[in-house]
């Protein structure tokens, strides 16, 4: 399973979905073409709606709520990610066999998070309901300040960053410590 990692302003991310910026639209779109057309490569050939189509319902405010069912779910996920590389910085890659790997790994850590929420739980802005991979979540960040000092206490030459999993983790917990040095910043990630 690869997951990409982004750190983000929340408070920002909240603000732009439902916005109708169309100026924000525009420079998303324009800087993110390749997130978007690498996800409408997924896409059926009989598409009719894009990627970026769903950026826009995502900038407009589009009403996901009950008997909303969207064709294509995954666009929202890969749009939302297009939202998270404008905002703000990408942390990098992760690889792992099964997310239950990475939470064992943080519980050894002592580190009050599981890549589990991260990867599959909370997306901050609404998006349709959607249960098969891409997955997306976060840790907020409150979660980020409040696991920080678990992450400062691990002595980096505990990981083992020579295979997948170390690697991972390291990416991870860099990614706790920039977002709770950043106020109202947390972690977000998408998982395929």
């Amino acid at each position: 399973m690869r997951t990409d990692v982004y750190l983000v302003p929340f408070d920002g991310l909240k603000q732009l979905a439902g916005s109708k910026d169309r100026h924000a639209l525009a420079t998303i779109r324009e800087e993110q073409a390749g997130i978007l057309a690498d996800a409408d490569g997924l896409l059926a050939a009989d598409a009719t709606a894009t990627c970026a189509d769903a950026l826009a319902e995502l900038i407009d405010g589009k009403d996901f709520g009950a008997g909303a069912s969207p064709r294509n779910l995954f666009r929202y996920r890969f749009a939302l990610e297009a939202i998270w590389a404008h905002l703000g910085q990408y942390a990098g890659e992760v690889w792992c066999e099964t997310a239950d790997d990475l939470d064992d790994v943080f519980a050894e850590l002592g580190v009050p998070l599981t890549f589990t929420a991260l990867v599959g739980g909370d997306s901050v802005v609404a998006i349709p309901v959607w249960d098969d991979l891409p997955c997306v979540g976060a840790w907020s960040p409150e979660q980020a300040v409040a696991a920080l000092p678990a992450v400062e206490a691990i002595d980096p030459d505990d990981l083992e960053v020579d295979d997948e999993l170390g690697e991972g983790t390291a990416v991870l917990l860099d990614a706790i410590k920039d977002a709770a040095g950043r106020p109202g910043w947390g972690v977000v990630a998408i998982s395929f």
